[in-house]
């Protein structure tokens, strides 16, 4: 073996060594590390890119550890050292950012000045400083950078939805706004876009503002919808069906537009503009299921509007009965002439008192249009009219027919008609029959009627303790399932001082208080609920004392009142089946929904 080969032998062995070792000192660093003991591993990492300033692992671990330890001062130099070794656009940034840890602004601008040397000043250079500015909040040098790197860009698109994002962080809605557009562009999807601009509108000039940027966009994909969107969002219905029009025109389905826009302004509460929406898709002539829905969407709106005002108008009632009417007979065919029946027949009976047309109409119903929901809600409400005249019997058939309907979407209506066969058994005074019916429905929780039979159940079951009591609250529901409001008010009151019970003696004001509300007795209505608000978190009925007590409230127009009654509701009950609601009601209340 000459020299030359012996030398060379040595140094290869050598260096072999020196990098298992710093291999295993590597693995000791990252053991450390991940151990938590920060301050270990930094000195380990330190001593391998003294060693090696081009060794990435020791280098990416000395800035997690220091970085982790804030020991920002320290960690400059090193990057700097890094830098001089490899230069590169991260390790730059890496060294901007421990400048603007340590406050230390100008130096993090010199740094950036070698990020755009190092790429090129081109857009992808001026984007990586402006999302380094952006998250240390230099906002307004974070958009000049965005903007200079779109404009370094071949898209005047690029960086919409980040510039979007500052814009609004520092006030400046209408070019927030007009980025949004920007980034609608480029994504194409509307519901993004619409949550986008509603999060700007935090206030009528911001409202304003984003209209302005609306109205005076151009060459923009599916700009009307955008239009339409703000204008309902607004409540400018009239302006909204305008731009329907126009979309209804473009559309290749001539209608579906301005139904669909004619059902959300119903739903919306704008009746007005719903039923002229709903009159131009019958005037059109157009497609005989449009005019149909068309013509059921006007009697729905009138309907409503009906039901909503303070003072029920029984002429305009008759009138929607009588189109209600008319479309069943038009469209005798179709399955939505058997819910306009219904409808027709629930109008007759809740606003109008004729309950037996309404008893007729229903039988007609059910006859026609056997196996369909209308039927079955039909049937019953055919078996609470016929109690309403101290016809059982008649309400047994009608209740049989709701029961016997196989549909599986109508489940939850047989349990309601089990569940109120069982409760003329309990009328009857057949407790123990009554009792293992409210069983059965109890054995599957979850629907309205289980519920209600759990609650029965719970009241007999005081019976051995206080049967005056629960004969008094069945007395009175008896009562009610006749429509006998005002006897069924004094029988509860009665049964208030009679029973022994607390539990049964507030069940008796939660429904003598429904029956004061009813009667319009307010005064009568507040004393019972009051006592049982007393008493909250003692008695188990403050849930519903505090959402009949919302209702009131809403009904006076005091809403914040009833949104701090349904807001005591969650906390005093967070588990109550009642809870869901309450909290969707105040959503709504606050105009979040």
């Amino acid at each position: 073996m000459t020299l030359r080969v012996l030398v060379a032998s040595i140094v290869l062995l050598f260096g072999s060594t020196l990098f298992l070792l710093g291999q295993d000192q590597l693995s000791y660093a990252k053991a450390y590390e991940q151990s938590g003991d920060l301050r270990s591993a930094a000195r380990i990492y330190l001593e391998l890119f003294d060693a090696s300033p081009t060794n990435a692992a020791a280098f990416e671990g000395l800035v997690r550890t220091f970085d982790g330890l804030k020991q920002y001062s320290g960690l400059l130099p090193l990057i700097e050292k890094r830098f001089k070794a490899v230069p590169s656009r991260t390790t730059a940034l890496l060294a901007s950012a421990a400048c603007l840890k340590i406050g230390k602004v100008e130096a993090a601008e010199q740094w950036w000045s070698k990020v755009r040397d190092l790429g090129n000043d081109g857009s992808a250079a001026w984007a990586a400083i402006a999302r380094q500015q952006s998250e240390f909040f230099l906002n307004d040098r974070a958009i000049a950078s965005y903007l200079t790197a779109r404009s370094k860009s071949d898209d005047d698109l690029d960086f919409a939805l980040e510039l979007s994002l500052l814009y609004s962080t520092t006030g400046q809605v209408a070019k927030a706004a007009e980025e949004i557009l920007k980034a609608h562009q480029q994504q194409g999807e509307l519901a993004l876009t619409y949550g986008r601009l509603s999060a700007l509108m935090t206030s009528d000039t911001a409202s304003t503002a984003v209209g302005s940027v609306i109205m005076s966009a151009t060459n923009i994909a599916e700009i009307n919808f955008i239009k339409q969107w703000y204008y309902r969002h607004t409540g400018q219905w009239e302006q909204a069906l305008i731009i329907t029009k126009e979309l209804d025109a473009e559309s290749g389905q001539r209608g579906s537009e301005m139904l669909m826009f004619a059902d959300a302004a119903r739903a919306e509460g704008a009746y007005d503009v719903a039923i002229q929406a709903y009159g131009l898709l019958i005037d059109s002539g157009g497609d005989r299921h449009v005019s149909l829905s068309a013509a059921y969407g006007i009697a729905q709106t009138l309907d409503q509007k009906v039901r909503s005002a303070q003072t029920i108008d029984k002429a305009v009632a008759t009138a929607v009965v009588e189109r209600y009417n008319s479309i069943a007979a038009a469209y005798s065919e179709h399955p939505l002439s058997a819910d306009a029946m219904y409808r027709a027949a629930v109008l007759m009976d809740d606003v109008l008192g004729k309950t037996r047309e309404a008893i007729e109409l229903l039988t007609k119903l059910i006859n026609r249009w056997s196996g369909t929901t209308a039927s079955v809600d039909g049937a019953l409400r055919l078996a609470d009219l016929y109690l309403s005249v101290d016809q059982v019997e008649g309400a047994l058939s009608a209740l049989a027919v709701a029961d016997a309907d196989r549909n599986p979407m109508n489940s939850e209506r047989r349990d309601l008609a089990r569940l109120r066969r069982a409760d003329i058994v309990l009328f009857q005074g057949n407790k123990d029959s009554a009792r293992s019916m409210y069983a059965s429905l109890a054995a599957s929780p979850g629907s309205p009627a289980a519920n209600d039979a759990l609650e029965k159940i719970a009241l007999l079951m005081l019976e051995q303790d206080d049967s005056v009591g629960v004969n008094g609250i069945v007395r009175g529901l008896h009562a009610l399932s006749r429509r006998k409001t005002e006897e069924a008010s004094r029988i509860f009151v009665a049964t208030v001082s009679e029973a022994r019970d607390n539990e049964i003696r507030d069940r008796s004001r939660i429904e003598a208080a429904q029956c004061f509300v009813k009667l319009g007795q307010q005064e009568a209505a507040d004393s019972q609920l009051v006592a049982i608000l007393d008493r909250i978190p003692d008695t188990i009925y403050g849930d519903k004392a505090l959402i009949i007590t919302a209702d009131v409230l809403e009904r006076r127009g005091d809403v914040q009142g009833a949104i701090a009654a349904l807001t005591s509701l969650l906390v005093q009950y967070p588990r109550s089946i009642l809870a869901p609601s309450a909290r969707e009601r105040i959503r709504k209340l606050r105009g979040d929904a």
